[in-house]
């Protein structure tokens, strides 16, 4: 099986992942569609910079026009935020065939279970993305650091390895992605990193360069290691060498460096569009808390009540917030 140039494919969110995903295929001479809420809609002229340096016309289309056109895509790459999975699918349900490759490509650990409940017949991959980027508006975006992405097979998907390689090969001239066995496992660590989005979204400051005072670090610090500890993988197992990077550079209180292009997690941009009940925080945190971790419940619950023009928490009022709810001195 090979992917043709002229194969249909769709890019579900057209966000900062997918717009640059968008321009990656149509370099590679693919012609793939990306599907966004809002206009500009057609022929719409792509700035990638950072990483990669191109501006390339692709086609953003509208659900309306999917439908309207009886487009039958023959990969459907999803990345959308997680929360917004479950509505971006019973939209497309009726374009998506029997044959359809869906492909996940969002944080969190439920998006492969929401298309297997939805398409238990079609082959379901999903992945993690470790590389970065930012929407700066509708027509640019700033990819600031490269990273693998990997994909695995979600349990009960009838997807299989050999299907996965085509997609793979697509990229291969653009970006770092692998097949990945243990896909759980992967999932589970890169939410365990996630956790730094809400605290950042508190305070309303980018990533990295957020992550320069001492009451930051600590509680990224509380919440990363409280996340292992409710993982349930044992640590040595986790512990990967990404992890155990990020670890360090918290236990040393290591000052990231100031760039130019400054970006906001997805949590904050979740927030200030549809307000804290509507970002991402649930699905990064909410395993957590089912597991029974309470500095992860106390972040959460303050989140999700926040309204979508949200004033900063400042590093002081963050400092009493921590010293009422969090012991500072304590310990997991």
């Amino acid at each position: 099986m090979t992917v043709q140039n002229q194969a249909k494919i769709l890019i579900a969110g057209g966000g900062s992942i997918g717009s640059v995903i968008g321009v990656m295929l149509q370099k590679q001479g693919y012609n793939p569609w990306i599907l966004r809420r809002s206009p500009p809609f057609g022929t719409v002229s792509l700035k990638v910079q950072g990483q990669l340096n191109e501006t390339i016309e692709v086609q953003i289309v509208s659900t309306d026009h999917l439908i309207e056109t009886k487009y039958e895509p023959q990969i459907v790459i999803i990345t959308v935020q997680e929360q917004h999975t479950e509505e971006i699918i019973i939209q497309l349900s009726s374009i998506i065939t029997s044959n359809t490759i869906l492909i996940s490509l969002q944080n969190g650990l439920r998006s492969g279970e929401i298309l297997l409940k939805h398409f238990p017949n079609n082959p379901v991959f999903q992945g993690t993305i470790w590389w970065s980027a930012a929407l700066i508006n509708n027509e640019e975006v700033y990819y600031h650091r490269t990273a693998e992405t990997r994909i695995g097979i979600p349990p009960r998907s009838i997807a299989t390895r050999s299907m996965i390689e085509p997609v793979i090969q697509m990229f291969h001239q653009t970006l770092d992605i692998n097949f990945i066995e243990d896909l759980s496992l992967e999932l589970m660590r890169k939410l365990c990193l996630n956790v730094v989005s809400p605290v950042l979204a508190l305070i309303k400051q980018p990533y990295p360069q957020g992550m320069r005072d001492n009451v930051i670090i600590w509680l990224i610090h509380i919440l990363f290691d409280e996340a292992i500890l409710y993982s349930g993988y044992p640590t040595s197992e986790i512990m990967d060498i990404r992890l155990t990077k990020f670890h360090d550079n918290l236990v040393t209180m290591k000052k990231y460096p100031t760039e130019h292009n400054l970006h906001k997690v997805s949590t904050q941009l979740g927030i200030e569009k549809y307000g804290g009940s509507r970002s991402n925080v649930d699905e990064l945190l909410d395993y957590f808390v089912q597991k029974g971790a309470i500095y992860a419940k106390i972040v959460r619950d303050i989140v999700v009540e926040l309204p979508t023009t949200y004033e900063a928490l400042t590093l002081e009022n963050l400092t009493l917030f921590i010293q009422n709810e969090i012991p500072y001195n304590c310990k997991l």
